[in-house]
């Protein structure tokens, strides 16, 4: 008997749950993260431009010289968006959200749009499914509460496509208004991005979807008009927009909707775009992929078979079409991020009602999922690079940022995905289910799982008459001998095992017995593992897609309430206004590489001064400290300037520049007296003014006529100081120097750790590379400092320490000291 379906119209508690998704992860953020700086910063004025114009909002004019309508050319895309956030700057003055606003309800129309698409052709739960799939997608809730632009070209393209394929399968009335929200998403897209990407890759994507539909001989189920008149929109358009494109007039930019590139990026292809798809959709990259195949694959019968081929088709025209015009157009965010929600929706209902998990999508999923988080951990300004931010953000401002929020965010959407999609319910399996309540099938899943274990261990030990057990024991016996000798080679410091990389000493060490414990034990915690999740999830009463959805929940939230968050405070000068607001508001502000326009948004009123160089800037800042009554002044500057200035600021001041507030965003804020507050600057623990009290290892030498050195000191993980080191562990060593003179040459610095045969080279640029020695000014106190750890063939012993400074195959000369091959000589690190 065949499974009934269930009622297309989805429960009243599942759409509200829908909008309030919609309304936290898509409102979220718009008034607290400020406008990155320059990117969106630009786009904010071009639309302050058209509120002025288009508007007549007086009160927001800034410069009446310079306040012309922006043309297309300077859009760089269509208008549509710009006036969009043109009415929320005229409506409600001059707030970073007041541009955000209208983006953010263009993406909750799009959200709204979603879930009736999926109501009326797929009912259950897919609605709210997919809202919360698309909602929790970095690509689509950046670009609708960051005024970038392209989250209403995406709400559009939702229109169009969405409207067209409801439009091929709808009756009548339902008919008409699809074709109607078809038409509008057309007109949208068209003012935003053109006749390409906003008419012909939607209109052509439904267009192949209804010839597809006519090959699989569904026919009768779709409306020929509708099919035909989407595709000849389709192809007109796209015929339309590449005959523009070679144009140069102006009315050419709005058909084609982007400014052509001069010359094509290097790696302009689709491995390029593919990957720009899976850093921006990050996690649910991971999981989509393997989605779509599931949607066509594993279809329960019946269950919108026009909705599901429908989509892939879609996003299969929105991908090519995007990849094909890159080399032209350049990175340009994914226009079918909607579609792709919509699959992602119906996949976890479909899960959702029969349960059907399979191990390749888990599988899959999670290895996926790694290979993506290595590589935006490794460059995470990839992330951005679908947003066409990549250009606009300094690399060295992110540093190791992203890493501590990736990692949680991936491990509970991974983790998650994998036990979620892993198989259905243990209890099921265990064929233990019956009448008995709960308690009674769980205990009666975990004996099948004992008999399970105790029947796979007998197939085991009677496989090949005994030999493979017998194999395995003997690759036992040889683990542990090769784990023996490489004990007592280590010890005795042998120099065929002293010598061997550490990794693999590590792994001959610890195999014999790490190999057979995970063997036992890693079967039993995920057994343990899936049978919890089981648990849980009867004892709730919910499915599995309803697990895989709070598990996409909980990743997205940390996404956009934690990564994404902390990113736009770094991006932005909000933090460092708002800093000046409390504590020098009405003083004088000067403002280095930082766009004067941000003081509109966040400094209004205050005494601004643009600043053209470091030098200029301290000057300026200077100048105040040598009245007779010292005024306080101020000075927002990006962060890479700040060992310039800081170098410029001793060389008058004799002290670290004053920095205030938050010292880890890419936009600083630097004052001319301290006034009594604690100094933030970064540079402060390195750049003294005085040695320390105490040296734990004096050292007298000088290198040239520039430096002298005074010793070094050793500290462990907890800052504690040591006299004994023990190799493999990381400990922080510090040299101390005392500037003479000036050194007209970067340099970089090195350590030698020699003893028993063997040596450690420490080379190093000096402060990690953030203050060159060329910055170093007459009676600075540098404290460099060196992360130390020692390879595991350091054995017991004393070892000498020598160091010194060098550029390319020269070093510094030593003129004093004790010192060989001009290297200072240290004295002696103990090695326990």
């Amino acid at each position: 008997m065949a499974e009934p379906e269930p009622s297309r119209r989805p429960e009243w508690r599942w759409s509200a749950a829908a909008a309030l998704v919609a309304a936290v992860m898509l409102g979220q953020g718009i008034a607290s993260s400020g406008l990155w700086d320059p990117y969106e910063l630009d786009r904010a004025e071009l639309a302050r431009r058209i509120a002025v114009q288009l508007f007549r909002a007086g009160a927001l004019v800034a410069d009446p010289g310079r306040e012309a309508m922006p043309t297309l050319g300077d859009l760089g895309m269509g208008e549509l968006p710009f006036t969009s956030m043109a009415a929320g700057f005229a409506v409600f003055g001059l707030e970073d959200w007041a541009g955000r606003l209208p983006l953010v309800l263009w993406a909750l129309f799009g959200a709204f749009v979603l879930h009736r698409f999926l109501a009326r052709r797929v009912g259950g739960r897919a609605p709210f499914y997919g809202v919360l799939a698309l909602c929790t997608m970095p690509l689509y809730f950046v670009q609708a509460h960051t005024m970038i632009g392209d989250g209403v070209t995406m709400v559009c393209f939702a229109l169009a496509s969405l409207g067209g394929l409801a439009a091929l399968e709808a009756e009548g009335h339902a008919r008409v208004a699809w074709l109607a929200v078809f038409i509008a998403g057309l007109v949208g897209g068209y003012l935003c991005r053109g006749a390409i990407l906003g008419v012909a890759l939607p209109a052509l994507g439904v267009g192949a979807a209804w010839l597809v539909a006519m090959g699989a001989k569904r026919e009768k189920a779709v409306d020929a008009r509708v099919g035909s008149l989407c595709l000849l929109v389709g192809l007109g358009s796209l015929a339309w927009g590449l005959g523009a494109l070679v144009g140069v007039e102006d009315e050419v930019r709005r058909a084609v909707g982007f400014l052509p590139l001069a010359a094509p990026p290097r790696a302009a292809t689709f491995d390029l775009s593919l990957r720009q798809l899976g850093h921006a959709l990050f996690p649910w990259s991971a999981f989509l992929p393997f989605a779509c195949g599931r949607l066509l694959g594993g279809a329960p019968e019946g269950r919108a078979p026009l909705v599901r081929g429908g989509l892939c088709t879609v996003l299969a025209v929105a991908y090519a079409g995007q990849a094909l015009l890159e080399p032209q157009s350049g990175s340009i965010p994914f226009l079918g991020v909607v579609p792709l929600a919509a699959v992602a929706g119906i996949v976890l209902d479909d899960l959702e009602r029969d349960g059907r998990a399979s191990r390749l999508v888990a599988g899959a999923t999670l290895l996926l999922g790694l290979v993506l988080y290595l590589d935006l951990t490794a460059e995470p300004k990839a992330a951005l690079a679908a947003h066409g931010l990549d250009e606009a953000v300094d690399a060295a401002a992110l540093g190791g940022f992203s890493q501590p929020w990736l990692t949680p965010l991936t491990a509970v959407f991974l983790g998650g995905a994998f036990l979620v999609w892993l198989d259905g319910s243990p209890f099921f399996a265990a064929g233990a289910l019956g009448r008995d309540g709960l308690p009674a099938r769980a205990a009666s899943w975990a004996r099948g799982r004992i008999e399970a274990y105790e029947a796979a261990a007998r197939e085991l030990a009677e496989q090949h008459d005994g030999n493979l057990a017998f194999g395995a024991l003997v690759i036992e016996a040889g683990l542990i001998g090769v784990g023996g000798i490489l004990l007592v080679g280590h010890r005795l410091g042998w120099a065929s095992v002293v010598t061997l990389p550490r990794p693999l000493l590590w792994i001959g060490l610890n195999l014999w017995w790490s190999l057979p414990l995970a063997m036992l034990f890693v079967p039993l915690v995920l057994d343990l593992l899936r049978g919890g999740l089981a648990l849980l999830l009867e004892g709730l009463g919910v499915g599995r897609g309803t697990a895989m959805a709070v598990v996409a929940l909980s990743a997205g939230g940390m996404s956009g309430f934690g990564y994404y968050a902390a990113l736009g405070e770094r991006l932005s000068p909000k933090g460092v206004f708002a800093t000046y607001g409390e504590r020098g508001a009405g003083q004088p502000l000067g403002l280095l590489g930082v766009s004067s326009r941000a003081s509109r948004y966040y400094a209004r009123g205050a005494p601004v001064v643009a600043l053209s160089n470091p030098r200029e800037a301290i000057r300026w800042l200077t100048r105040a400290r040598s009245r007779p009554e010292p005024e306080q002044r101020w000075l927002a500057f990006f962060g890479e300037d700040l060992p310039e200035l800081n170098a410029l600021f001793r060389q008058t001041e004799g002290v670290n520049l004053p920095v205030h507030g938050r010292a880890d965003g890419e936009v600083l804020l630097a004052s001319s007296l301290s006034g009594g507050a604690p100094n933030d600057n970064p540079l402060e623990p390195f750049v003294l003014s005085a040695p320390p009290p105490r040296i734990q290892h004096p050292v007298q030498g000088t290198f040239g006529r520039e430096l002298s050195a005074l010793g070094w000191e050793i500290r462990d993980e907890e800052n504690r100081l040591v006299d004994v080191v023990v190799a493999g562990r990381r400990y922080r060593m510090t040299f101390y120097f005392r500037v003479i003179a000036p050194l007209r040459r970067d340099y970089s610095s090195f350590i030698h750790i020699d003893g028993q045969g063997r040596r450690h080279n420490g080379d190093h640029a000096p402060l990690g590379g953030h203050y060159g020695t060329t910055l170093w000014r007459a009676g600075d106190v540098i404290a460099d400092p060196y992360d130390l750890e020692l390879e595991p063939n350091f054995t017991r012993g004393d070892y000498r320490v020598h160091f010194g400074f060098f550029i390319r195959k020269q070093r510094l000369e030593v003129t004093s000291g004790e010192g060989h091959d001009d290297r200072l000589y240290g004295g002696v690190l103990a090695v326990r």
